[in-house]
């Protein structure tokens, strides 16, 4: 077993999607199936999922459907979204490999080109109403 933490709920969740220590194996196994090159995750402005970086990938684990049974529709739509996003010629990062692992849970994930830059919870509030358009 790759994940050994117990996950209890929403507040088990809350608990642990931002630690990236905890998720190393399976992220380590989930970029081993793709071929990709590993790199320990580093943590990353904290949300819904698990989102780490890794190297010069970011890689998206999605809440467990049995916290948030919305969960599965929202790794199914985000794939598609940025591809016609990318059509659009909106600078979205590229989807490098997605699927999911069974282990003592179904992870769904998403690993994605890393988009170097600052984070926008952090420079939006800096910025006047005009250049935010």
């Amino acid at each position: 077993m790759l994940f050994k933490t117990s996950i209890n709920g929403w507040d088990g969740w809350s608990e642990i999607f931002d630690k990236p220590g905890i998720f190393t194996p399976l992220i380590r196994e989930i970029f081993a199936k793709h071929k990709l090159p590993f790199a320990f995750p580093g943590q990353l402005a904290p949300g819904t999922n698990a989102v780490f970086s890794v190297g010069n990938y970011v890689v998206k684990i999605f809440v467990l459907d049995e916290i948030l049974p919305e969960s599965s529709a929202s790794f199914d739509s985000e794939v598609p979204s940025l591809l016609h996003a990318a059509r659009c010629d909106f600078p979205v990062p590229v989807v490098t490999a997605c699927g999911c692992i069974e282990d003592s849970y179904l992870f769904r994930y998403i690993i994605y080109s890393r988009i170097f830059g600052e984070n926008a919870e952090k420079v939006l509030p800096l910025k006047t109403p005009e250049s935010k358009t």
